[in-house]
């Protein structure tokens, strides 16, 4: 059945220092037209730090649409086109005073999606330092710190009312959950396909990358594995080819996590699309975004995914290329697609596997590529490595 809903007109009807206010015309499914009411909000990042004690850190603040005081894990707005991650790291400095060497990719969330366009994302961080607080002339808030088994009881009894810490904290419990002596319930069990049953790694498998996308292939493949989040910054060098350069780029992520996990194998990747002479990585903002997308309307262009695996101090690396297609786009149309905010933390400011699909007239390669990580062929780059095959 075809749930999604064609956008006919915007208008934006407020504008503010943190949300704008749209009301769109849009068509259902049936061909009936509706008026949504839609808050634009760059997004949001929050972060769940364990302390080596076994506490989270909590800040208490006073929010005023509520009037009252929140207990809340350190979290911040994301500026249009910000790394998550990036701000994740400054806002756990500036509010607690804390600096991580090691964090773990949480996920994402939408807290209110009947109107509201805002994602929140989510880190954990561990091994921490501590060092001052940098705190805005307007902010006001006290660092608590609570066990984390303390800390997830209070999500179930309503003590912790914020949506982005209960979500937040019960992700980081359930990371944990042998240390808090809770019994892992089908947690863990040997999948019935992909790689997890079939390769027999003796390491650990580690994801070096803050990519949702990624993350969701991998699962989806049966794999199982942790993330650490590299502390490197991309730099694409344009006097390489793109495969090439892609390649270097998850060669530093590989290795940086490589370097933090000695024993386990990593895997980094990075991806870029490129139009000509021209290389597209994410947009900085809704007004890049459109660029972009009128850049690659009615074009083909190319994306590519440089892959590394780094396992007993070996790095193998390779990379796939996709050529895609995309049907020619009206003004409205492009406006339409950056305004859903899909294309901000994207390569080419599009998601193929979401809305960004209806953009798309053709693809002559690995779909997955597009999507941010060729799976048929890391698939097979693993189980080269462990001397064995995909399945059994």
């Amino acid at each position: 059945m075809d749930l999604y809903e064609k956008t006919l007109s915007q208008e934006t009807v407020f504008k503010g220092r943190i949300i704008n206010v749209r009301v769109d015309k849009a068509e259902l499914p049936n061909g009936r037209e509706c008026t949504r009411e839609v808050v634009e909000h760059s997004g949001g990042v929050t972060v769940a730090a364990l302390t080596k004690e076994g506490e989270l850190l909590f800040v208490k603040q006073f929010r005023y649409p509520y009037g009252e005081v929140v207990l809340e894990l350190p979290a911040g707005k994301l500026e249009p086109g910000e790394d998550p991650f990036l701000a994740g790291k400054r806002e756990l400095r500036e509010e607690c005073g804390a600096v991580a060497s090691r964090y773990t990719d949480l996920g994402r969330f939408y807290p209110t999606p009947g109107y509201c366009a805002e994602v929140i994302y989510m880190y954990g961080a561990e091994e921490l330092t501590f060092t001052e607080q940098h705190l805005d002339e307007d902010e006001f808030l006290e660092v608590v710190r609570i066990p984390l088994k303390r800390a997830a009881e209070m999500v179930m009894n309503n003590e912790i009312v914020d949506g982005k810490t209960q979500a937040a904290v019960m992700k980081m419990a359930g990371s944990h959950l042998q240390e808090l002596g809770v019994r892992r319930q089908g947690l863990g069990e040997v999948r019935e396909s992909g790689l997890s049953k079939s390769a027999n790694l003796t390491s650990k498998l580690t994801l070096a990358s803050a990519s949702p996308r990624r993350r969701e292939i991998l699962t989806a493949a049966g794999l199982e594995f942790t993330v650490r989040v590299p502390d490197v910054e991309e730099r694409f060098d344009p006097a390489l080819p793109p495969g090439e350069a892609v390649m270097r780029i998850a060669e530093q992520k590989a290795g940086a996590v490589a370097a933090l996990c000695p024993d386990d194998t990593v895997i980094g990747a990075d991806t870029v699309v490129t139009l000509g002479d021209a290389v597209l990585g994410k947009p900085k903002d809704e007004r890049n975004a459109a660029d972009m997308l009128r850049m690659l309307s009615g074009q083909t262009h190319t994306v590519y995914t440089g892959v590394c695996v780094v396992r007993g101090g070996e790095a193998r690396s390779f990379f796939e290329q996709t050529d895609v297609t995309f049907y020619p786009l009206s003004e409205a149309e492009i406006l339409a697609y950056a305004a859903t905010g899909e294309p901000m933390d994207k390569a080419g400011a599009y998601g193929i596997q979401g809305r960004g699909a209806a953009l798309v007239k053709e693809i002559h390669g690995d779909y997955l590529n597009v999507v941010g990580l060729p799976l048929a062929r890391l698939l097979r780059e693993l189980n080269a490595q462990c001397a064995n095959t995909v399945f059994r």
